[in-house]
């Protein structure tokens, strides 16, 4: 669908670059991109990789032997690329997000389910592209009924 709910805490400011524009972020954790990244580049260095076939790893294809990992997968994750793993107490608010690309904000942050609803409604948030709809369908998204 390309939109999802995510806790935040109840004063969350989605970061934004120099231009005032929202800076994507995954929802994943850094932490364990990090950690999958470090564990495919240690298994690299040993003279393995990805096989995404089976999710495990297989010998380096001979076109790979002189390449670095980097070269092969590309640079470590960047931790300013995904949101902050916040303690669950803290993520008190939802807030719609887009998810065709890294994640940005599609709406404020708010208490309630219904609150959000009744926001994206009234002020014709899309569901995806120009696609809108009423409180409650937003209010099933949201829920995820």
């Amino acid at each position: 669908m390309g939109r999802e709910v995510r806790m935040v805490p109840k004063n969350w400011e989605h970061p934004t670059d120099k231009n005032g524009q929202y800076h994507p972020m995954f929802e994943e954790s850094y932490e364990n991109v990090f950690n999958r990244w470090l564990e495919e580049r240690n298994q690299w260095m040993k003279g393995f990789q990805k096989d995404w076939s089976t999710h495990g790893y297989k010998p380096k294809k001979e076109e790979c032997k002189d390449m670095s990992f980097e070269e092969w997968h590309g640079e470590a994750p960047d931790s300013r690329y995904y949101m902050p793993q916040w303690d669950d107490k803290e993520k008190t608010h939802y807030m719609m997000y887009e998810t065709t690309s890294e994640g940005t904000p599609k709406s404020p942050a708010f208490e309630t389910p219904e609150e959000l609803a009744k926001w994206l409604a009234e002020n014709n948030a899309s569901t995806f592209a120009s696609m809108t709809t009423d409180y409650e369908t937003w209010l099933k998204i949201i829920k995820g009924i």
